[in-house]
């Protein structure tokens, strides 16, 4: 419970982090040409989660945050993300938060696909049959999806990841979670780059 406590208390720290990252942003914008060179997306939607514990399946949620580099002349996009995976069953709750790099391919018109993995906190309620309150694991997660452009800056998503857990108890687990949502990707200014001013 103590790793659980410790991830929640540094939830109400996001918006300090995005408007840290935005006001980065914003500090580098002037002048008449433009060229994109960072951005921030926010994301969420429902969670499916095969616990690998009991025979049902959890639903919940899933929500996150990232910040994604863009360079000019190269296919793909370096990002780190930030998420957290709530979801509640008959059998077990599981709630994991994680952290790490996503990378993003995105020369293929509409279609974004992506690859992450992440490391987080993680706790487990086991409901069924012992009402065990809880019990902790640092969290391996790995996996990806693809975002579909919907407009300039919405995007459906269709998210999949397996987690690796080890708690306390000797207790093994992989889940698999399919995520379906929204990524919306927070409007800047461009970025203009100095040189920009002397062509």
């Amino acid at each position: 419970m103590r790793e659980l406590r410790a991830a929640r208390s540094l939830l109400p720290l996001l918006p300090a982090v995005l408007l840290a990252l935005t006001s980065n942003l914003a500090h580098a914008q002037a002048g008449p040409t433009a060229s994109r060179s960072a951005g921030i997306s926010v994301f969420g939607g429902y969670l499916s989660d095969l616990p690998d514990y009991g025979p049902y399946r959890n639903n919940g949620f899933s929500f996150g945050v990232d910040y994604t580099q863009y360079f000019k002349h190269l296919p793909v996009a370096p990002s780190l993300e930030l998420r957290a995976n709530i979801a509640q069953g008959k059998t077990v709750n599981e709630h994991s938060y994680g952290f790490g790099p996503r990378i993003q391919y995105d020369h293929l018109g509409p279609l974004h696909p992506y690859a992450d993995l992440l490391i987080g906190p993680g706790n487990i309620h086991f409901n069924f049959p012992y009402n065990i309150l809880g019990d902790n694991s640092t969290i391996w997660s790995y996996g990806g999806g693809l975002n579909y452009d919907l407009s300039h800056h919405f995007q459906a998503l269709i998210d999949f990841q397996g987690q690796h857990w080890k708690t306390g108890h000797n207790v093994t687990l992989s889940p698999s979670l399919l995520i379906i949502g929204v990524r919306y990707n927070i409007p800047f200014r461009p970025h203009i780059r100095q040189r920009d001013f002397y062509h």
